[in-house]
């Protein structure tokens, strides 16, 4: 038996976390089975074609206990083992191209909590657009996604 610790890490963090039927009251052990507290998980396979030299890959299910999971998740701890810490992405640099823009203005759309904070946010970038020769046609592409954020935003703000 394993014991597996749920620490919440942020105040938005639920006082129970509720995972594959296990009920995990914040900041309690609870013992898991290996066996019994288990599921299959999908896996994937990578390798190189000797042929081709394309990267070839593979996902098959295998059973993994939920204990070795929760080892790579820093909201859990298991058998008192330190807490895996959160993997803090480095900022991306600017987009140069048309295509890299798209992806970019995408991302920062998508996470956007304000209505007002997007709308001046699109304004600013600007001139970022232009050094990526941003075209009428990625602007046309990237606006439906904007303005549903937007509305999103602004009628959650009213």
């Amino acid at each position: 038996m394993t014991q597996v610790t749920y620490i919440p890490r942020e105040p938005t963090d639920p006082a129970v976390m509720i995972w594959n039927g296990v009920e995990f009251p914040a900041n309690v052990p609870i013992e898991l089975d290996p066996v019994k507290h288990s599921y299959m998980v999908p896996i994937v396979d990578k390798w190189v074609d000797e042929k081709t030299g394309e990267v070839r890959s593979k996902a098959t299910e295998r059973r993994m206990a939920m204990a070795q999971i929760a080892k790579g998740n820093p909201s859990f701890r298991v058998d008192g083992e330190p807490i895996v810490e959160r993997r803090r992405p480095g900022r991306r640099p600017n987009p140069k191209t048309p295509e890299e823009y798209r992806s970019h203005a995408q991302a920062w759309i998508a996470a956007a909590e304000d209505h007002e904070d997007l709308e001046q946010r699109w304004a600013d970038e600007e001139s970022l657009r232009e050094r990526c020769g941003v075209g009428e046609d990625d602007i046309s592409y990237l606006k439906p996604f904007f303005e549903a954020k937007h509305h999103e935003l602004k009628k959650r703000a009213a």
